[in-house]
């Protein structure tokens, strides 16, 4: 009966450990695609204004 109630106890603090991994590893993706958005954004902002320099020199 005690290895049981301490197998248990270890089945429950394993299923928390891996709980909380999974919540930091969905944080880190969530944290790492604003990131990636903010960068693309900040590229796109970048090309918009390339196109408009770029646009405005040309002479046909």
């Amino acid at each position: 009966m005690l290895v049981d109630h301490r197998q248990r106890g270890l089945a429950g603090e394993r299923r928390a450990q891996r709980e909380e991994f999974v919540e930091q590893a969905a944080r880190r993706v969530q944290v790492g695609t604003v990131v990636d958005v903010r960068e693309l954004e900040e590229e796109r902002e970048i090309l918009r204004k390339a196109a408009k320099y770029f646009a405005g020199e040309t002479r046909w």
